[in-house]
């Protein structure tokens, strides 16, 4: 009996196969560039770029903020401060349309987000307009959301967002969310000072001494020097009581 010729099957198989790994490479190739485009914009953000002007695109935007605030402490002149306060809220603003610009490139970056939440966070404690730290909170939030549906185990992220839940008055929320964070990570300082704070805005509101006493029991598990005074006294507080 005589055998079919398999010689054309086979040089269409290796052709079609070398077109798709053809087809893979390529697009393997564009997916690396974009990826490496969206990494530059994060790594100039938090690092700062070799070359270029003017400052805001040179420094990172922590040292271009901090030198902001710097020169509007420094200052007397009421429109130098001014200026430099703008220049400052303008970094949180210029991260966030950074991380914008980068997310399509480079979706698995979660330290990007959680960069930018912190940067809102930071810029509000300068902002004394209500309209403004309003549009800084929501900010704050909306990266931090993004950072821990990428890596709900990320440090950074998890902080800007319990920091964003309760900017935004969602103290509940930000309780709920931290509390298991403790139970399952208890070894951890840095969780207690977190807890320590949430359940401090808890016990702030009408009904809340049970959470202040809570509070005070943190203080031997906290690392903030200035928190775990301030956790001291009021345990001194409860035991007079």
């Amino acid at each position: 009996m005589r055998r079919p010729d398999t010689t054309d099957f086979r040089r269409r198989f290796r052709l079609a196969a070398g077109v798709a790994l053809v087809a893979a490479g390529v697009f393997g190739a564009i997916q690396s560039v974009r990826s490496a485009v969206g990494q530059r914009i994060y790594h100039g953000t938090k690092h700062g770029f070799f070359v270029g002007t003017p400052a805001l695109e040179v420094l990172p935007l922590s040292l271009v903020r901090n030198a902001a605030i710097d020169r509007a402490i420094a200052s007397t002149d009421p429109t130098v401060r001014a200026a430099a306060l703008a220049e400052a809220l303008e970094t949180a603003r210029e991260g966030a349309r950074r991380c914008q610009r980068a997310e399509p490139l480079c979706r698995e970056n979660w330290y990007f987000p959680s960069l930018v939440a912190q940067l809102q966070l930071d810029a509000m404690l300068n902002v004394h307009d209500a309209e403004t730290a309003a549009d800084l909170k929501h900010t704050a939030l909306y990266f931090a959301k993004k950072a821990i549906r990428l890596n709900p185990y990320y440090s950074l992220a998890r902080s800007a967002y319990a920091d964003a839940l309760l900017a935004n008055g969602e103290v509940d929320e930000a309780l709920a969310y931290w509390e298991p964070i403790v139970d399952r990570e208890y070894w951890v300082p840095g969780n207690h000072d977190m807890y320590a704070r949430i359940l401090l805005r808890k016990g702030s509101r009408k009904g809340g001494a049970a959470f202040l006493e809570r509070a005070a029991d943190e203080r031997v598990l906290v690392e903030d020097p200035a928190l775990r005074k301030r956790l001291a006294n009021l345990a001194t507080i409860f035991a007079e009581d």
